[in-house]
């Protein structure tokens, strides 16, 4: 059951049996959309932690600038485990190959299918 709902510009977000669930709503992340979906996920989490199923699966692109700000300490706050849905083979490729590179301070996994990251997510609760 969904607990809480937030509606903003960048993100949808809600909280489900002790795991955040965000949905990306637009296509393209440069640095400035990167920055407000952190804002707006630590503003409705009030800086706790969580483990975030994130729905990535709109975005098409994904700048560098963003890729690098998205790797530093501020936007890691408040993660316990990110499963990121990606609806493409590509883009899974793409990501795993960024996590690989940036190695996160948490533990991050790519997924097609959202009940798998779900279940992946429980052990971080």
């Amino acid at each position: 059951m969904k607990e809480n709902y937030y509606n903003g510009n960048i993100l949808e977000l809600w909280l489900e049996e002790g795991i955040l669930h965000g949905i990306y709503k637009v296509d393209k992340v440069d640095l400035q959309t990167a920055k407000m979906a952190t804002q707006e996920r630590l503003s409705f989490t009030l800086e706790k932690s969580y483990p975030v199923l994130t729905d990535y699966s709109k975005v098409k692109d994904t700048t560098k600038e963003a890729r690098d700000y998205l790797s530093t300490e501020e936007p890691s706050k408040g993660i316990k485990a990110i499963a990121l849905i990606i609806d493409s083979s590509v883009g899974k490729v793409i990501y795993n190959f960024f996590i690989a590179l940036n190695k996160p301070d948490y533990p991050m996994q790519v997924f097609n299918d959202p009940l798998q990251a779900k279940e992946w997510l429980k052990k971080y609760r």
